[in-house]
């Protein structure tokens, strides 16, 4: 029964923040006390304050009346006790507050009684979810509607909501469930309020220069991607790094890191270890020993970002090849450059590098050109990739062309690919199919 009531009354209470000790110029002759119910009388007192859970976070609370002031406004005044000492403050009450407080006190019992009829009294009164939050003025805790903290809008990139998407997008606020945040202002003070997928409802006050950083971190992300404006249906790709198999000159930040499975048996993990270095280690998950698995390792580091969505990163891939006894180096590895450019809603990337590869019992030299693109701004982003192989065997060098075509599916922690794969793209459309061989991997950011 707490957490309903205590909902409801500080949503009906909403007492506006004031600073302690504070009042108004007239005598209290002129000003008229207002009975709520008759089931609190003229004073809110502490027995009345813990039944219907009025005022919970005021420390110190002895008593509560409302009053109507000879202009016909209404405040509510407070006194509590503060280091021995008995203070009072008052708040400006709206007359639709007194309205909805008197209907919470007459109709207590039935609303208190389940969350059904909770959320009845909500929609009967338009209260919003969001419409209360707790603030610390230093000096007394109190509660205040939304309604009266004015929304703002930090830029035109994100509006006056940031939802988790643009969150991470953005790099703004390192807070774990984060749903929503929305900067709030109060006069010249702005407040951040933060709402979990617990519902959960934090509120901290924003220094000016802490705003103005925000501020500065939405415009420099935003010109680096070429947002101008809120993109509708915008939705980031938490998989910045890879293309379907290659590499992007994006890393990971630090501290990010994602499970990923490609074709069932392929599987690997990768961790950002600063917000330029990466490292990724994965294995083949066949059903048999873990001697006839293939293992793999890459470290990857960015050494440009222009700001401005340019990025270039440079890095190399291991293979170990263990069950491959046949062969003199049962060891493969390449290393490679990625470059890349994004815009709204579109990535292109190009790269290229060289190594030594066992595709046949004497070995190989490698070199390979690739080129990608992602295109959308939602969900679903179209992505497709191609690499130009060039492997030396017998003396002689042969050339591979490979193309991947598809779509990914983005969520907010999870990335799905499925795409059609053409392996030496012209001989597999002439020989075997005009479709594609189907390629499904999985992302997971954890």
């Amino acid at each position: 029964m707490g957490k309903i009531l205590k909902f409801q009354a500080l949503v009906l209470l909403s007492i506006q923040i004031g600073v302690c000790g504070g009042g108004t110029a007239l005598a209290e002759n002129e000003e008229k006390v207002i009975i709520l119910s008759d089931k609190v009388g003229e004073v809110i007192d502490v027995i009345e304050r813990e039944h219907f859970e009025f005022f919970q976070d005021i420390k110190g609370f002895k008593s509560a009346v409302l009053l109507q002031l000879p202009d016909s406004t209404y405040v509510a005044e407070i006194r509590y006790e503060k280091d021995g000492m008995e203070e009072k403050t008052r708040f400006q009450q709206s007359e639709r507050e007194i309205e909805i407080l008197r209907d919470y006190l007459d109709r207590y019992e039935e609303i208190s009684k389940s969350d059904e009829n909770k959320r009845a009294f909500e929609e009967k009164w338009n209260i919003p979810r969001m419409e209360y939050v707790k603030r610390d003025t230093g000096k007394v805790f109190m509660y205040s509607p939304v309604s009266r903290l004015k929304a703002i809008e930090l830029s035109p990139y994100v509006g006056k909501t940031i939802d988790e998407t643009e969150n991470k997008h953005f790099e703004l606020f390192d807070v774990k469930d984060l749903e929503e945040a929305i900067i709030l202002k109060e006069d010249t003070l702005y407040y951040l309020l933060i709402k979990s997928k617990t519902d959960d409802i934090s509120i901290v006050f924003l220094p000016d220069t802490e705003l103005v950083n925000i501020q500065n971190k939405l415009k420099k992300v935003a010109e680096s991607t070429g947002i101008t404006v809120k993109l509708k249906g915008f939705r980031a790709d938490p998989n910045k790094s890879r293309l379907f198999i290659m590499p992007t000159g994006n890393t990971l930040r630090k501290g990010e890191r994602y499970f990923a499975d490609y074709e069932l048996f392929f599987v690997w993990t990768a961790y950002g270890l600063t917000n330029n270095f990466m490292i990724d280690f994965g294995f083949t998950l066949i059903p048999t020993t873990p001697d006839n698995w293939l293992y793999y390792f890459g470290p990857k580091v960015k050494v440009y970002d222009s700001g401005k969505g340019q990025y270039v990163s440079c890095g190399a891939h291991f293979i170990a090849m263990p069950f491959m006894q046949e062969v003199e180096n049962t060891f493969w590895g390449a290393a490679y450059v990625g470059m890349t450019q994004e815009k709204p809603g579109t990535q292109i990337t190009f790269g290229g590098g060289a190594g030594n590869a066992i595709l046949t019992p004497m070995g190989g030299n490698l070199f390979c050109a690739y080129v990608g693109i992602k295109n959308g701004v939602g969900k679903i982003k179209f992505l497709a990739e191609y690499w130009h192989l060039l492997i030396k065997w017998d003396n002689e060098y042969h050339h591979i062309p490979n193309l991947f075509i598809g779509a990914r599916f983005c969520g907010t922690n999870l990335t799905a690919d499925f795409g059609l794969l053409y392996p030496h793209m012209f001989e597999w459309i002439s020989n075997v199919a005009p479709i594609g061989f189907p390629f499904l991997n999985f992302v997971y950011f954890y």
